[in-house]
């Protein structure tokens, strides 16, 4: 489990000796997580040397009071997957993924209510509220934590539901290059409710990826150059009329360089080019919808050391994003433009940390933001399809601790937006030692977010498959949260276990409701953003794991949620009622050999239809991986192993057969 491994924030210098061990390792950027790997003895889980954040200072897992994941690295690479959206699948927080982007859910809040960082840089791109996972490979991601629970004391408007931070591996001036490669293959596709004498396409190259990345010094530089590159072909249903699973290519290239400064602290920077190019079948006419979405970031950002109490941390960084969608009608022959849409951010930040006295610690810092948008059916309110707002923030933090006792966490930020002006979000986190193996945890916060630029002036009837056309609202006031958590945690050598119950009313929350009115053009019939009254989410996450001798161990998660609509006095089914995952693993260091068996299951969508197996989804993974030698290691995984097919919601595919290899020079 990704809670067995050691992470944490660079914002202050540590002041214990597991704190001097990772800065000695290397100080990389307040937003950056550090990993240790503290080496199990027999039937040992080892919880005491784990860091984790969600306060924006250094922690240890067993002293922070905010509920947070971290899947490592090598979780990610044992997964075989290829992209962000892929992780959070295996991680049951993905409901499902189209043409649209992913629904990410965490705490019953999805869409734009889920914040998403790269090394703390906000990302700018979403379709209808929802980030496309597959233009953030993993070939450069070093780990990714998700914070639970509202965090727009920290982070600011879209983090009510949490905060999903993609940590980038850092640079550095050990000479290598790693390389690794891999290839999955379809059998025939089988669509559950159609012809059971016919099946589509079989591909046994249907997918390749390949993963280059160097690390090297020149001069007083350490560097790190990444290449990330994939591409999968069309999987057809047995018509050969739609495709189940999308053609794609993707590149990405990024580098990062840090200069070590005289005195204690470094200067970084860095930039990453992403191009991927999606396209889809759709009809019997052989017409494709193709997507090609850009990404060009640049970053520069530094800390320094002031003495023994006082650190400095800043950055500025620009994310411009593009997606252009385009039609081709076989009748025709050509291809038609469709709608074009151009986003950036401009941002900075500088934040300090203060060692006010040995267990009061004070985090206080300042933004500022300007983000544009130039889209053609932006035409809502006058503005001519481009848009801009900006927006200033101040955050102060305080934290009262004593380790292996208590934390007490008090905060506060203040932001201003030009368009809805100022709004302010408290939190208070605690954390309680009731045994040596039990600690209580807890929290309360308001949380917020101001509608985007879609959902304010967006008028879209040009996709001629939607029978309904979307309509944003310039009169659309901001949502705002209440929520809190209560849990327990319970570590041994051998055994950890962990509840969390949640509860957030939702207020003013934003949703797409039926006018009744049609389009004069279109005919077809009006769906408009709305500001409901309030809305609930409550549930209960319980997450545990035992190690089984010295090599084995079993693991497994649940999720329980109830979503009220107060408004209309109905329940909202837009998400499972019940998630779970598990999973039984193997690690034989000394042979080098790893096996894992995974199981994901997600409840169908209308509590109700229980019985029915039409919303139900669930998935059965092995995998495997074997390090011949120190320089080369082979790994090989069957996803799906049932077979089992959700042909609207997925699985798209039967088996899913994996192999490939990662060589280090």
């Amino acid at each position: 489990m990704s809670l067995l491994v050691a992470i944490g924030l660079v914002i202050t210098p540590a002041r214990d000796a597991a704190g001097e061990e990772i800065r000695e390792e290397e100080d990389r950027g307040r937003y950056e997580i550090v990993l240790v790997e503290p080496e199990m003895e027999e039937d040992e889980i080892v919880l005491d040397d784990i860091t984790v954040t969600a306060l924006r200072v250094r922690k240890r897992l067993k002293d922070t009071p905010v509920f947070t994941e971290v899947i490592s690295r090598d979780d990610i690479q044992r997964s075989n997957a290829s992209t962000v959206s892929e992780v959070l699948e295996n991680h049951g927080l993905m409901f499902t993924s189209n043409a649209m982007g992913d629904y990410i859910t965490i705490q019953g809040m999805g869409g734009s209510r889920v914040l998403f960082l790269v090394d703390g840089r906000r990302i700018p791109g979403r379709v209808a509220r929802r980030l496309n996972g597959a233009t953030l490979p993993v070939g450069d991601v070093e780990r990714i934590e998700i914070v639970r629970g509202s965090q727009s004391a920290l982070y600011g408007s879209d983090g009510i539901g949490g905060v999903i931070n993609v940590v980038t591996v850092p640079p550095s001036g050990d000479r290598s290059l790693t390389v690794r490669v891999r290839n999955s293959g379809l059998p025939p596709y089988k669509n559950p409710d159609g012809d059971k004498s016919s099946s589509g396409d079989a591909s046994a190259f249907r997918e390749q990826t390949v993963v280059a990345q160097a690390t090297f010094s020149a001069g007083p530089l350490e560097n790190r150059i990444t290449l990330d590159g994939g591409k999968g072909d069309l999987y057809l249903d047995e018509r050969g009329a739609r495709s189940i699973l999308p053609e794609y290519r993707r590149i990405k290239a990024g580098f990062e360089s840090r200069l070590p400064l005289v005195e204690a602290g470094d200067l970084r920077f860095g930039g990453s080019l992403l191009s991927l190019r999606s396209d889809e079948q759709t009809n019997l006419q052989g017409s494709l919808s193709r997507q090609d979405i850009s990404r060009i970031e640049g970053f520069v950002t530094g800390e320094y050391v002031q003495g023994d109490r006082i650190s400095w941390q800043g950055q500025i960084y620009n994310h411009y994003y593009q997606r252009d969608r385009e039609q081709y009608s076989g009748i025709l022959g050509t291809w038609s433009s469709g709608d074009t849409e151009r986003e950036n951010i401009l941002a900075g930040d500088l934040y300090a940390t203060l060692d006010i006295q040995e267990s009061l610690m004070v985090v206080a810092g300042m933004e500022a933001s300007l983000n544009t948008m130039e889209r053609d059916v932006l035409t809502l309110g006058g503005r001519g399809g481009a848009v801009s707002r900006n927006g200033q923030a101040l955050v102060v933090q305080g934290e009262w601790y004593h380790e292996g006792q208590h934390s007490l966490v008090l905060g506060m930020r203040v932001e201003r937006d030009s368009r809805y002006g100022y709004a302010a979000a408290p939190r208070l986190a605690a954390m309680y030692y009731l045994a040596e193996e039990l600690r209580l945890l807890g929290g309360l916060g308001l949380g917020y977010r101001a509608p985007d630029f879609n959902d304010l002036y967006l008028y879209n009837n040009q996709i001629s498959a939607m029978p309904y056309t979307i309509a944003g609202n310039p009169d659309l006031d901001p949502e705002y949260s209440l929520g809190g958590n209560l849990g327990l945690e319970y570590a041994t050598g051998t055994f950890f276990f962990q509840v969390n119950a949640y509860y957030t009313e939702l207020y003013r929350e934003i949703m797409y409701l039926d006018t009744g009115k049609e389009d004069s053009q279109s005919g077809k019939i009006i769906y408009r953003t709305e500001n409901l009254d309030r809305s609930l989410r409550t549930g209960l996450d319980l997450e545990g794991r035992i190690g089984l001798g010295r090599r084995g161990y079993l693991s497994g998660a649940a999720g329980y949620l109830f979503a009220y609509n107060r408004s209309e006095t109905t329940v909202i089914r837009e998400e499972p009622f019940l998630t779970a995952r598990g999973r039984a693993g193997f690690d034989d260091a000394a042979r080098g050999l790893s096996l894992r068996l995974s199981c994901l299951y997600w409840s169908p969508l209308d509590p109700d239809e229980r019985g029915s197996s039409g919303d139900h989804r669930y998935r059965l993974d092995l995998q495997g991986s074997k390090e011949l030698g120190r320089d080369l290691s082979i790994f090989a995984a069957v996803e799906n192993l049932t077979g089992y097919i959700n042909s609207s919601l997925g699985p798209y595919y039967g088996p899913l057969f994996t192999i490939g290899f990662e060589a280090t020079f």
